[in-house]
């Protein structure tokens, strides 16, 4: 969905454990550059551990908080964000404790918010994505719908189901769901910048 490039400049913002800046680099066969933000100084040093067995090199890791990370411009950014991790029901059936959880909910709510905010509003991207491990709206469609007056929504591509309807863009988001696709849940967006 992001389609990074070689010669890109890309925004990883939660980017711990490093899997996907990883992933970034070996399909640019290290020819993007990465900066990899996050701010679980553990998780970053599991990261240096991961990106050195795959070898990739063109990675600048930052520890910083991505709701208030600033650097100017690059070419894309992934916001993987934090979320309920609902999307993983079927296989932790021990989730559905932890859902019934508001407070949490509301947490994980709060912050993709402050996320997408400090991204969207003080740095300058062609295009990003969105996405998170989540079955609930509120932690993807209802995020992204709310931002659609300051951003261009680009259709997902043949991955999955629509958003659910009654959200602003639905059909242009796209949705996993465990039942359906035999994966865990997933949301995407994908927008341009300005």
């Amino acid at each position: 969905v992001l389609s990074p490039s070689r010669g890109e400049l890309i925004l990883d913002a939660t980017a711990a454990p490093g899997i996907k800046s990883s992933l970034i680099l070996q399909l640019t066969e290290d020819k993007a550059r990465v900066i990899a933000v996050d701010l679980s100084r553990n998780r970053l040093y599991q990261m240096h551990k991961i990106i050195n067995k795959l070898g990739v090199k063109n990675i600048d890791i930052l520890l910083s908080d991505a709701r208030k990370v600033k650097i100017r411009n690059v070419d894309k950014v992934l916001i993987d964000a934090p979320c309920s991790n609902s999307g993983a029901i079927r296989r932790d059936p021990a989730l559905r404790l932890i859902l019934k959880s508001k407070p949490k909910l509301y947490e994980h709510v709060a912050s993709q918010r402050s996320i997408l905010d400090n991204i969207v509003n003080n740095i300058r991207f062609r295009f990003g994505v969105y996405a998170t491990c989540s079955v609930i709206p509120e932690e993807g469609e209802k995020q992204i719908a709310r931002l659609s007056d300051i951003l261009n929504i680009v259709k997902v591509k043949s991955i999955g189901l629509e958003g659910y309807r009654g959200y602003l863009n639905y059909d242009k988001f796209s949705r996993l769901f465990p039942h359906t696709h035999d994966t865990d849940g997933f949301f995407i967006a994908k927008f341009k910048g300005r």
